[in-house]
């Protein structure tokens, strides 16, 4: 749309527009809406390695809860890709909307663990009791440190091992 090749691993906000300055901030939401409310497109993202996986299994130890800023089309998409994949009936979705605060919400779930792959999602949770805080390793966050509130992770696989040995 705009004439510029962005990798998927790439395409945040912190990334395009601040750091990169390929988009402006206009640009990248309105590409960002085209990409999330064309079913066409969506429909062909892939999935998250080991999520098919894993998610069943993760689902034995407790209640997967999902704290999304999706909402409308996006959201409509999003379960309808995760019900093709067999996936939607593992997971609760809490939809906070554009604009919303996940810690507040979060704050009332009573989660033991929170995985984002957003530094910035992650530090706004600082403080709270609970959830202890993972960051899943991407392209856009592999510099960042995390090591004072969050554990990195790789993978489902990882993340499965580790709090298999919590509980």
């Amino acid at each position: 749309v705009f004439n510029k090749n962005i990798p998927a691993e790439e395409f945040t906000s912190e990334i395009v527009v601040w750091e990169k300055k390929l988009l402006t901030s206009e640009q990248y939401a309105e590409l960002q809406h085209y990409m999330y409310h064309n079913d066409f497109i969506g429909h062909k993202m892939p999935l998250v390695s080991g999520v098919k996986k894993y998610l069943p299994r993760l689902s034995r130890l407790g209640q997967l809860i999902v704290v999304t800023s999706n909402y409308g089309d996006s959201l409509r998409l999003s379960k309808e890709i995760l019900k093709r994949h067999e996936l939607l009936h593992y997971l609760e979705i809490h939809s906070i909307g554009l604009g919303g605060n996940k810690k507040d919400i979060i704050a009332n779930l009573d989660l033991d663990y929170y995985i984002d792959d957003d530094v910035y999602k992650l530090q706004d949770m600082i403080g709270l009791k609970r959830p202890k805080l993972f960051l899943f390793n991407r392209g856009h966050n592999h510099q960042d440190d995390c090591r004072k509130y969050a554990t990195r992770i790789y993978s489902f696989f990882q993340f499965f091992q580790l709090i298999g040995e919590d509980l």
